[in-house]
């Protein structure tokens, strides 16, 4: 259900559907508990259990409710990184992918492209 409403998300904001979604995987997965872990661990990064979009052509709000999402900001720039099953989601920006770095280090993970490349 939370990735039907992502994906429900996506198609309707302008700004997310222009970006192409990178993830933070590795072998045998990431857990959940670590993940949280890393996140608590990191003060540039927060724990959100809540998001919110607002449509741009309704300007519904609309929140999702769930585990794993932890946001990073810079400079004026949001981004949400969200574990799903086994691996970390996010879309992609010069600055996020920086971030994803230095997370995939401590994770000793890898990043992945929606088509498979390698970062």
């Amino acid at each position: 259900m939370k990735f039907l409403t992502l994906f429900i998300i996506f198609i309707i904001s302008k700004h997310v559907m222009a970006g192409y979604e990178l993830h933070i995987e590795k072998k045998g997965g990431i857990s959940l508990e670590s993940w949280l872990q890393l996140c608590e661990s990191d003060p540039s990064l927060t724990y959100e259990n809540s998001i919110s979009f607002t449509n741009p052509h309704t300007k519904e709000v609309i929140t999702i409710d769930g585990e794993g999402m932890c946001v990073w900001g810079v400079e004026g720039s949001r981004t949400t990184f969200d574990f799903r099953t086994d691996k970390i989601s996010f879309k992609y920006s010069d600055d996020a992918l920086v971030k994803a770095k230095e997370i995939a280090i401590k994770l000793k993970a890898t990043i992945r492209g929606d088509e498979g490349e390698r970062y």
